[in-house]
């Protein structure tokens, strides 16, 4: 463990190298501007004119009086928060307690530019707590869907323009209506149960014929929604509900008024700061594409959460979503033309529209579930002051519930009080031949043992091991595998010695994803069918420009095939399975009638729960319980170019619970700058190796592994490992508690048990008070 000292990295990863011999105000200039750009976590804003026009301007401070002349009524009374609740629009504000900060579901400050800044309808939309979208049943397609909110629905009309200024100096003007313009003949609100700590809301939307209850509750010190959706009914011939979204400005951001930012689960973690004009917006679902559906998004939400943070240290709040995160969107929409505010929510998807292909040609029409989901909605809303009000807060709240509900113990592989260390070892793959294929041997179990002796005489006793290509079908594109080994006694004997050692080691298979080259999977009988009835099989093209049929296998099929195999790995005496696919694919699918992911998600945690030890490459949360291992973390995000940071909220979440691996190390082209940023964010090391040459894969569907070679990184591994574990072997089992920027490229982690790692992405030296860190390199600290 480095402690007080200068931790920097010896051997092949010569960070010097990169530092500029010549023209260092240039490179200085080019240094800076990359470390000011998203791949980085930026300082928070301290411009004291920004802050204090913030303070002054732009935060709540409504009177008891005022919300009761906005038909406010306080209708939740604890330690924590308090909940103000007006019923005709579906709208509340809750009072933070500790801090006496104001959170509105409305986006306030309207009119401040002094002129009226809406039309009616627009308003009509900001100012109510819930929308729905809804079709006719006779006109079914996505670009007939409507968007109403119940004062749209109530064609309410407003008092005044909301232009506030020193001629109209009251705050409440913006929400005065005319009398008598709410029509209660199409739309109603009534409170039907009133209890100490919740409430229940019964929605009445007479005018397309539709109704549900929502009741509001705080849980925990924490404000809770939930739509029940056995309480949907639906009386009218004409119009079906599509969808309802909560509270969509809850919290919302005024232009550039707000110092502070929204938090979204893409990748490792992303921000997008408020203080700058975008004009643009952000939708994905939770848990990625639904391909039943041919709902395709190119960003995966791994995590059911968002976030966002008026003042960094002052006030911000995590959103959870609870139950029905499968069947839900995650929606941002940016200052821009059409808004002057920033603002973020979930969309509750009651139903899909799909197209019905009628012929070979595709052609086909839209058609619409006639279905309810078979989830409820459940958001969790934990409002946070202080340091906690931050990105860090965020995930740790969400990280605080995983633990609370047992979906996150301790975990983490910290063997011999050292990080683990991730190899996966390819043993064979299979190129094609006169007729059909050759095996290729790449490793054999003599090779592994000799590895693995050799590097645990050189210290790296914590190995996490994952056998790829052990069958004799080979790995890439043939999963499922048939238990066909080579050398299955050797490698038996090799399992027994690292078990017995106290390591890990995993066997690959993939049940979930498969292609045309599988010799266990059926076209006819196991591919999955869209909600078309369409065989869920996607022609892909490789780089040598081959086409394979992709098939997304049935999930009921899936837990059949796991099931079948329990016995032959127990044999084996692996320590578990490593299931490619099975973290980041869920889908709704036809099998006799729609199955949705809800049933997806189920089935595939029975598969889950077949396995003493499973590992999964970037899982969705919903497998995070059964889980030992994290593997392929991202690095990144989608570096859409409306984010404005990295941050590392899987990192702040798993931390002290579970152990997560970078992707392999033998593909690292950021040199120096990615092994920062694993120390920064508590990354473990991951590498994929073979004895035979990276060329001999040259013919096979396995050639994008192209450089592989024990002889190419015996000495590189090592010197990454001492590295990383310099400093991440003094966190083992601590939780990140703080994390702060001390400056541009320079970063800041306090853990639980007390522990400082400050990292130095820059070419200078840093300081922090007394604790300098040289150019490109980090330092730990230990308390006193």
């Amino acid at each position: 463990m480095c402690v007080e000292a200068l931790c920097s990295v010896q051997g092949p990863i010569k960070y010097d190298e990169r530092l500029p011999s010549n023209n260092e105000t240039n490179f200085t200039f080019i240094d800076d501007m990359l470390l000011k750009s998203s791949r980085y976590t930026q300082k928070d804003e301290d411009d004291s004119d920004v802050i204090d026009e913030y303070h002054s301007r732009y935060t709540l401070s409504y009177t008891e009086p005022e919300l009761l002349s906005m038909g406010f009524n306080r209708m939740i009374d604890t330690d924590v928060i308090d909940v103000y609740f007006e019923r005709d629009s579906f709208s509340v504000i809750v009072i933070d307690q500790a801090s006496g900060y104001q959170w509105s579901s409305r986006p306030e400050f309207q009119g401040f530019s002094g002129t009226r800044e809406d039309n009616t309808a627009a308003r009509n939309l900001m100012n109510s707590g819930i929308w729905v979208d809804y079709v006719k049943r006779d006109k079914v397609s996505s670009s007939t869907i409507t968007t109403a909110s119940i004062y749209s629905m109530a064609e309410v009309k407003y008092a005044n323009n909301a232009a506030y200024d020193e001629d109209n100096p009251d705050q409440t003007r913006p929400y005065m209506l005319e009398v008598g313009t709410y029509d209660t003949n199409k739309v109603s609100v009534s409170v039907i149960n009133a209890e100490e700590s919740s409430f229940t809301a019964r929605v009445d939307l007479k005018m397309i014929g539709a109704s549900f209850d929502v009741v509001m509750a705080v849980v925990d010190g924490q404000l809770e929604s939930y739509v029940d959706v056995a309480t949907v009914a639906e009386t009218d011939t004409i119009y079906q509900l599509i969808a309802v979204t909560l509270f969509p400005y809850l919290g919302a951001a005024r232009e550039n008024k707000m110092p502070g930012y929204i938090v979204i689960p893409d990748g490792v973690g992303a921000m997008v700061r408020t203080n700058r004009y975008y004009d643009t917006y952000f939708q994905a679902n939770f848990y990625g594409s639904d391909r039943g559906y041919d709902r395709r998004t190119i960003t995966e939400l791994n995590l059911p959460i968002y976030g966002m943070v008026h003042e960094p240290g002052t006030a911000g709040y995590l959103a959870n979503i609870i139950e029905g995160s499968e069947s839900a969107t995650l929606m941002a929409y940016l200052w821009g033309k059409s808004s002057r505010y920033h603002r973020v929510s979930t969309r509750f998807n009651l139903r899909q529209i799909y197209k019905k292909i009628i012929d070979k040609a595709g052609n086909g029409y839209e058609v619409i579930d006639e279905a309810l989901p078979n989830t409820d909605f459940r958001v969790r809303y934990q409002f946070l002051n202080g340091e906690d009000a931050s990105y860090v807060g965020i995930g740790k709240g969400y990280r605080d519930y995983l633990i609370d509900t047992n979906v996150l113990t301790e975990r983490e592989k910290g063997h011999d009080n050292k990080i683990p260390l991730g190899l996966d070892y390819i043993l064979s793959e299979q190129e094609p031949a006169f007729i059909g294929t050759k095996t290729v041997t790449m490793t054999t179990p003599d090779d592994m043992a000799e590895y693995y002796n050799y590097f645990k005489d050189e210290g790296l006793t914590n190995q996490q091991m994952t056998l790829l290509g052990w069958s004799k079908d080979g790995f890439v594109n043939r999963a499922p595998y048939r238990f066909q080994i080579q050398y299955k006694n050797d490698l038996e004997n090799f399992i027994t010695d690292v078990r017995d050692d106290g390591n890990d080691i995993y066997i690959d298979n993939n049940y979930f994803v498969s292609t045309n080259l599988s010799k266990r999977v059926s076209y006819r009988d196991d591919v999955a069918r869209d909600l078309s009835r369409l065989k869920m099989a996607l022609p892909v093209q490789d780089d040598n420009s081959k086409v394979r049929e992709v098939y997304f296998i049935n999930p009921e099929v899936s837990l059949d095939k796991a099931q079948n195999d329990i016995e032959d790995y127990e044999s084996l005496g692996v320590s578990g399975v490593a299931l490619g696919s099975m973290g980041d694919t869920l889908f709704s699918y036809y099998d006799g009638g729609i199955r949705s992911r809800t049933d997806a998600i189920a089935t595939y945690r029975e598969v889950a729960a077949l396995y003493d030890g499973l590992a999964l490459g970037q899982p969705f949360s919903y497998l995070w319980d059964h889980l030992d291992n994290y593997t392929d973390l991202p690095i990144t995000n989608t570096q859409f170019d409306y984010y404005t940071d990295l941050i590392p909220l899987i990192p702040i979440i798993l931390k002290g619970s579970l152990s997560y691996y970078t992707p392999y190390l033998n593909f690292n082209a950021l040199g120096i700058d990615r092994l920062l940023t694993m120390v920064d964010f508590g990354t473990n090391p991951s590498y994929v190796l073979t004895k035979q040459p990276s060329s001999d894969l040259r013919y096979t569907e396995a050639r994008g592994f192209y450089t592989t070679t024990f002889a190419d990184f015996d000495e590189e591994i090592i010197e990454v490992y001492d590295y990383l574990n310099a400093a991440l072997s003094s966190v083992i089992g601590a939780y990140i508690e703080s994390r702060t920027m001390v400056e541009t490229g320079f970063s800041k982690v306090t853990y639980s048990n007390d522990i400082v790692i400050y990292v130095n992405y820059s070419s200078s030296q840093k300081a922090d008070g007394a604790i300098t860190v040289p150019a490109q390199s980090y330092r730990v600290v230990a308390p006193l």
